[in-house]
């Protein structure tokens, strides 16, 4: 797709819940971060790694134990044009009618150690709700924040989200 530059696949994917992680690591993210994705891949959902710069041999060997894909992008369009290339990805690679849940979730992240995330996941996952975000905003209109957040099948299979 436009803007990919390298893709780069771990494990096959396969019909459930895929996770779009969209990284810019300049920075490296926070340990307590992969932790939350290692969690979530113990619970069978796919990492999909989308990075707007090449991973740093440490981030790419951690992220290897549990991620599906890999895909290197140009820096373009912030975490939404890296939402935008995973989706494109999993709908070339998958269709997105196999993906039964969907979450996106972004590098800035920051978790406190050992922090009980149950809650958190259990919503990310609930298939009773169309969405689940972390955070929500009420500066100028309200609207939900980017940096974590799920949909259901029926979101994702949408019109409006096609």
């Amino acid at each position: 797709g436009r803007g990919v530059i390298l893709v780069k696949n771990i494990r096959q994917l396969v019909h459930g819940r895929v996770l779009i992680f969209a990284c810019s690591p300049l920075f490296p993210p926070a340990h307590s971060l992969i932790d939350f994705l290692r969690a979530l891949a113990t619970r069978g959902v796919q990492v999909d790694v989308v990075s707007t710069a090449p991973l740093s041999e440490e981030l790419s060997s951690s992220v290897s134990e549990f991620a599906s894909t890999i895909i290197r992008i140009k820096n373009i369009g912030r975490d939404f044009g890296s939402y935008q290339a995973g989706v494109n990805y999993l709908k070339g690679e998958l269709g997105l009618d196999r993906i039964t849940r969907l979450i996106f979730m972004n590098d800035s992240l920051y978790f406190l150690r050992n922090a009980k995330t149950d809650t958190l996941i259990n919503c990310l996952l609930d298939d009773a709700n169309d969405y689940c975000g972390a955070n929500e905003n009420f500066e100028f209109r309200y609207h939900v924040g980017s940096f974590l957040f799920s949909v259901s099948s029926k979101v994702i299979n949408s019109e409006s989200f096609q």
